[in-house]
């Protein structure tokens, strides 16, 4: 095992393999399931509904992005005065730990988060039921000097969760490589993606961070692409605890822009 505190005790399987599949020929075959560095899997979505060049995330206004290390509370609340369910955030914390937590919504009124968190990733449902009116959000809360426009949905069709921030674990660190996008649509064609990648408790505005020409993600061609790209082991693009990453439609052709996309995360043992 490479982590018993992180891992099942399941690290290989035995397969049946063919020539046609195996180069080296038919037979049973070892494999290693769990990869070496121990990694996870992250995934996300960004939406935008408006035209204009700007960050792909869930408002469709520019975000400034401020990650000087200013953790702060969030608040969860949903969009019907009757809607009463358990959601589990994930976050990162001011030592750039992994924190989640547990937040009973309560309809439209807001409820803040116990932990202060620099940045949430990801909201998923824990108790309870939504229908395809609800929707649930987690959103950054407003600091005089300080206000960013941070917001992720919940829906029972959808979840848009699209800033990553990369974390340590359990007390262990881990690194993020950048692996895929599973899907990008465009309303128009020719919108220039960049993925932007802020260093850790680095402020930045709005269409700044480290945008390599080898970050250029697409110049999509046709006015609707669906596309599933997947990115060797080692990825494109590496992040640090405390680094986080967010695309940016460089274009302003297109009114809508939905982006998937998938990151792994590896332990550093």
């Amino acid at each position: 095992m490479n982590n018993p505190t992180l891992l099942n005790d399941i690290n290989n399987k035995l397969t049946m393999s063919s020539s046609s599949t195996v180069g080296l020929g038919q037979g049973l075959k070892m494999f290693q399931v769990n990869p070496n560095p121990v990694a996870e899997i992250h995934r996300g979505c960004g939406m935008l509904s408006t035209s204009g060049a700007k960050y792909i995330s869930v408002s469709a206004e520019n975000l400034t992005i401020t990650l000087k290390s200013y953790p702060i509370q969030w608040v969860v609340y949903t969009n019907s005065n009757t809607l009463r369910v358990r959601v589990t955030i994930t976050g990162v914390d001011n030592n750039n730990n992994e924190v989640t937590e547990d937040i009973d919504t309560s309809g439209t009124s807001t409820i803040l988060s116990t932990n202060f968190l620099k940045m949430v990733n990801d909201i998923n449902l824990k108790n309870g039921n939504i229908s395809t009116n609800d929707i649930i959000y987690c959103e950054r809360t407003i600091v005089p000097g300080i206000q960013q426009i941070l917001k992720l949905e919940l829906s029972a069709l959808y979840k848009a969760n699209p800033y990553f921030m990369c974390s340590y674990k359990n007390g262990v660190k881990r690194t993020a490589r950048f692996r895929g996008i599973t899907s990008l649509y465009n309303t128009a064609a020719n919108a220039d993606i960049d993925l932007h990648i802020f260093k850790n408790n680095s402020i930045n505005t709005d269409g700044n961070g480290l945008h390599l020409v080898a970050y250029k993600m697409y110049n999509t061609s046709s006015s609707v692409t669906t596309i599933g790209v997947t990115f060797p082991k080692e990825g494109i693009a590496e992040m640090n605890p405390g680094d986080l990453a967010v695309f940016y439609r460089l274009t302003s052709a297109t009114a809508i822009t939905n982006i998937n996309f998938v990151w792994s995360l590896h332990y550093t043992l």
